[in-house]
């Protein structure tokens, strides 16, 4: 990087030199040192001062353009680096999500409280669970698309013993797919058995394509 620098400056410094000899040798010359013969001592110092500044300027104001042209296209090019790994990113979230859909939808979405009223049946029949120990309660479908719906809903349980309690939940998460977002429970101690509600989430498809 140091050599390319050193390159560079060492390039504009030969035109600078190029670029003095001209002027030195350019007729308007003698014309612009008659004209300053002219003035007072004082007009010529003023002038020479000038004209020894803007000499040794030039050269700091073709770095700057130089700097300031590299800065840009550093600019330029780390923008285009953000823009793409933000793409990736996406894509992989995108790919992430399209794999891992199967096991966050169900085969079929819920359509009224009465589907799942089913469904919770069905569950409980296969595990020998007494019906009358649960009360679906505040369905709603809180979303829909043309590819799912997701709805809301929570279940009022009494009486489970801990292995019908564990069963239960085993079941509705792995079998229909419902995402436990609250669970509420109390036991009684008379009893030891388990009472209070469940608050379920529920992604189930709308068709049968592929997420």
């Amino acid at each position: 990087m140091s050599t390319a620098n050193n390159s560079v400056f060492k390039k504009i410094d030969s035109f600078l030199f190029k670029q003095i000899d001209h002027f030195r040798n350019d007729p308007n010359l003698s014309r612009l040192s008659d004209s300053l013969s002219n003035l007072s001592e004082q007009e010529s110092k003023i002038i020479q001062q000038v004209f020894t500044f803007g000499v040794l300027l030039f050269p700091f104001m073709i770095a700057g353009m130089l700097y300031y042209g590299n800065f840009q296209t550093k600019k330029a090019i780390l923008l285009k680096k953000t823009a793409i790994e933000e793409f990736d990113l996406l894509s992989s979230n995108r790919e992430n999500l399209l794999a891992t859909g199967p096991q966050l939808l169900s085969a079929s979405s819920l359509s009224d409280q009465s589907d799942l009223e089913n469904r919770v049946r069905n569950i409980l029949s296969s595990n020998n669970i007494d019906q009358s120990k649960v009360n679906v309660t505040n369905f709603d479908i809180a979303l829909t698309s043309s590819t799912f719906t997701k709805s809301q809903s929570v279940i009022q349980f009494n009486r489970f013993g801990t292995m019908d309690f564990s069963n239960f939940l085993k079941n509705l998460v792995e079998l229909e797919k419902f995402k436990i977002n609250r669970i509420k429970m109390t036991k009684d101690m008379e009893t030891s058995l388990l009472l209070g509600e469940i608050g379920l989430i529920h992604l189930g498809r709308n068709t049968t394509e592929g997420f």
